[in-house]
């Protein structure tokens, strides 16, 4: 057991409280954190970009998706944590049929108000309490890292397409149509893009943490650290933002008393829900004005995606064409991976890496997010397949690619998995689609050839990506989940299909695509509606190698042609 869940379960004792959760996330509810905020790898030891805890005296669960089943289970050995898998194991349901009623605390800062909703729901009908407790990190974690401190910086107009001001104005009307005076805008990312700024407390997320209210005026107030905004980048926002410090959001909160105040349910914590209540602010909690513009990128953002995209695979391009050599000097995955960020750091306005890479050599290319360690990672020696999955974040754009190439002489099973995936990469990849399909509509044509085989994967098939923002960035998504979003003109989703045989090897292929209105839009007429495709932004060959020809049809073979061909021109 570790030190820190034995110091957890003396904190509940003190706090009479007989559970707690704790997620992976911090107080502003995105994907990725601040070291300060890795509470989660701080009481479990699992170092995934999702998952939670579920903590009582007699049992400690950590519940997280299918990318993490393999990594989660050598991460927990010896924490005194049992993994269980999100998707299908009920944490609410392991806790109340363990006792029959109890007090389940929970920081409200690290939950949306949606989650608490939901969560209490559940709980009650089972006799427990949900009850708003303080976080147990902040009294037990001993050395903490130190919160970040970097600057705000203002993204470029060249590079967002569209001023701040212009976009408070236009979705300030949104919210004035929707009988809302303001929005308060708790996640970085958003108001990151909404104020056209940027900044470097996250790692690989070009962020600076913020909070903003947008009001259906159209102006809006900024809640940042002093320290953090010089007076350059408070000027250069402009007129409309007023910029204030963050422990004034509980008065701007209550100067809106007798307005309608918007707290997206899914975005805010509750705790600001509760202040808002200590307020007295109207409120409603629908969904974000802001999400939904976001994804649909302007002109400009579509085009620095295509510059990104162009100088991204010329980078992947001199990097496949050392790998040879570094592969006959036995290069580890830790070394390959940087040795490729080093190669992309030659390419004009190179912000950094979008996420960390993954290099997985045979088994290690089965976990699928696997992160190859600087002191232990394999050496790639003999015969096999090498998954790389990475990406870079230039001002123009954010890219994310996955290429699986043999070393050696790839076996006939081999062979076979990859051009499954590849069939179905492609199958999405020429996708034409009626306007109002939802990513989980066309789910199914990446895994179909898989399905033959009796082979499927454990993870969405696509994502949505900002423009130097966030590499995994909503609402849009192509998933065999439930999915109500419709696939928009100019959103920009991975194509990323895989197969993982653990001990074996991995395989995913992955593109970056756009959705655009299709060449034969009229065909949608007779159904009310006209048709979408997808433009591949992605610009790296597929490895010949690993291709099965009497697996492919005369349509792929020339898909695949075609799109080489585009690589090739690449320059």
């Amino acid at each position: 057991m570790s030190p820190a869940l034995s110091a957890l379960r003396a904190w509940l004792s003190e706090q009479r409280l007989d559970a707690f959760i704790l997620p992976r996330g911090d107080a502003y509810l995105g994907e990725y954190v601040a070291t300060h905020d890795e509470m989660l790898a701080w009481l479990t030891g699992f170092t995934g970009s999702a998952g939670f805890a579920v903590v009582t005296q007699s049992a400690a669960y950590l519940y997280t998706d299918g990318r993490y089943q393999t990594q989660g289970a050598a991460e927990l050995k010896n924490s005194g944590f049992e993994l269980r898998h999100s998707g299908r194991d009920k944490w609410d349901e392991e806790l109340t049929a363990a006792q029959n009623s109890g007090a389940n605390g929970f920081d409200p800062w690290l939950h949306s108000i949606e989650w608490q909703a939901s969560a209490e729901k559940k709980l009650t009908a089972q006799n427990w309490k949900l009850i708003p407790a303080a976080n147990p990190a902040d009294a037990l974690w001993q050395n903490r890292p130190a919160p970040p401190t970097g600057l705000a910086e203002i993204h470029a107009l060249k590079f967002a397409g569209e001023s701040g001001g212009a976009k408070c104005e236009r979705l300030g009307k949104k919210l004035a149509a929707q009988n809302a005076a303001a929005e308060l805008v708790n996640d970085p990312t958003l108001t990151a893009w909404l104020l056209n700024l940027r900044g470097s407390d996250l790692p690989h997320t070009p962020i600076v943490q913020a909070r903003a209210i947008l009001h259906a005026s159209g102006s809006a107030e900024l809640f940042i650290a002093p320290e953090k905004i010089s007076a350059t980048v408070r000027a250069e926002l402009g007129d409309h933002v007023t910029v204030r410090a963050p422990e004034t959001l509980p008065d701007a909160i209550a100067a809106l008393r007798g307005k309608t105040l918007r707290l997206p349910a899914a975005q805010t914590p509750y705790a600001l829900l509760q202040i808002a209540e200590t307020a007295g602010a109207e409120m409603d909690t629908g969904p974000s004005v802001i999400v939904p513009a976001r994804a649909i990128k302007n002109a400009t953002e579509q085009d620095g995606a295509r510059t990104a995209h162009a100088r991204d695979g010329a980078a992947l391009k001199d990097f496949f064409a050392e790998l040879p050599a570094l592969i006959q000097t036995g290069t580890t995955e830790f070394e390959i991976a940087a040795r490729l960020a080093q190669h992309r750091t030659q390419q004009a306005d190179y912000a950094g890496e979008s996420f960390p890479a993954i290099v997985g050599w045979n088994g290690n290319g089965a976990i699928v997010h696997y992160r190859p360690p600087e002191r232990s990672s394999a050496a790639i020696i003999g015969n096999g397949i090498l998954l790389i999955d990475s990406g870079g974040q230039y001002r123009p754009g954010t890219t994310d690619v996955t290429r699986t190439v043999a070393v050696g002489a790839p076996t006939a099973r081999q062979r076979d998995v990859y051009t499954r995936v590849l069939k179905g990469h492609l199958a999405i990849a020429r996708a034409q689609f009626p306007v109002g399909t939802t990513g989980g509509q066309l789910d199914a044509l990446a895994r179909q050839f898989l399905w033959e085989a009796g082979f499927d994967y454990d993870h969405g098939t696509g994502h949505g990506v900002g423009s130097f923002l966030n590499v995994h960035e909503g609402p849009q998504r192509i998933t065999n989940r439930p999915d109500a979003t419709a696939l928009a003109p100019s959103m920009i989703l991975s194509n990323e299909p895989g197969c993982y045989l653990p001990g074996e090897f991995g395989v995913r292929i992955e593109n970056l695509v756009m959705v655009v209105p299709a060449a034969q839009k009229n065909l949608g007429k007779n159904f009310g509606a006209e048709f979408l495709c997808f433009e591949t932004l992605t610009l790296a060959p597929y490895d010949t190698a690993l291709i099965d020809p009497t697996l492919l049809t005369p349509t792929e073979a020339a898909q695949i042609a075609a799109y080489d061909a585009r690589c090739e021109n690449n320059s």
